[in-house]
């Protein structure tokens, strides 16, 4: 029952004094923390998707990631 599943998860985070956060935000999470080492196609497959578009949609840029995109020889100016 993923009802029970997700019930589980946020009586754990209560337990272990997290910041709320939802079972499905762990996704989000898996999709950012591989998107840099993977190549999209890879981490479309590793996810299920059917489409590179919607593992897209799992993916946010890190600071980090944003301030050494800034910084590459590519970047404008």
């Amino acid at each position: 029952d993923p009802d029970r599943v997700s019930k589980t998860f946020e009586r754990i985070v209560k337990q272990v004094d997290l910041k709320p956060i939802r079972l499905h935000d762990l996704r989000h999470s898996f999709g950012t923390i591989h998107a840099e080492p993977m190549p999209i196609h890879v981490l479309k497959e590793i996810m299920g998707h059917s489409s590179v578009t919607t593992t897209e949609r799992y993916v946010h840029p890190t600071e980090d990631a944003i301030r050494r995109s800034m910084n590459s020889p590519h970047s404008p100016g």
